[in-house]
């Protein structure tokens, strides 16, 4: 039976508890780069089993939402502001958009 979302939750929490949140993003680049040094880039492009992702698409993620969320807080901190999801503002209004082409 597969896990529910509670159970998911739970689960993922677990992995920090009793640990300093912020103490845990500042080494969470120094962690990453550790994994990867010694890999060969075939090591790193090459998905595990089909349907799973590579350790390259899996670091683009991490990406894509660092980049999303800091996207959402500069939002929720500008005049009038407040969290808002992708769809809420065109390309051109959004604070990490804005000057990009599109």
């Amino acid at each position: 039976m597969p896990e529910t979302v509670v159970e998911y939750t739970q689960r993922l929490l677990s992995y920090s508890e009793g640990s300093d949140p912020l103490t845990i993003l500042g080494s969470t680049p120094d962690k990453l780069a550790s994994l990867v040094r010694d890999r060969t880039s075939a090591q790193l492009m090459s998905a595990p089993a089909p349907g799973k992702w590579s350790i390259t698409q899996i670091l683009a993620h991490l990406a894509d939402a660092e980049l999303a969320i800091a996207w959402r807080h500069l939002g929720a901190a500008s005049p009038g502001g407040g969290v808002r999801t992708q769809g809420q503002c065109s390309r051109r209004q959004c604070p990490l958009q804005q000057g990009a082409p599109g």
